[in-house]
């Protein structure tokens, strides 16, 4: 399992959605988000390439919706 930061809430949601565990938010004026799971690289290079990716749009939302709350809670 291998780690991956941003502070992208779009990217995170897409990672999260694609399978990736929040393992931290930090940061003061710029939130960073952890992400942990399988194959980040390969999801980050994908949505980065401007390809169609299918998406169920509910749990794409709700996935940013759980970032938010994080947000708010870290």
């Amino acid at each position: 399992m291998s780690n991956f930061e941003t502070s992208d809430i779009y990217l995170s949601a897409y990672l999260t959605y694609m399978g990736a565990a929040i393992a931290d938010v930090h940061g003061d004026q710029r939130k960073v988000f952890v992400l942990e799971g399988e194959n980040l690289n390969d999801y980050v290079n994908k949505f980065w390439s401007n390809k169609e990716v299918p998406i169920v749009p509910a749990k794409l939302f709700s996935s940013l919706r759980t970032l938010k709350a994080a947000l708010h809670r870290g």
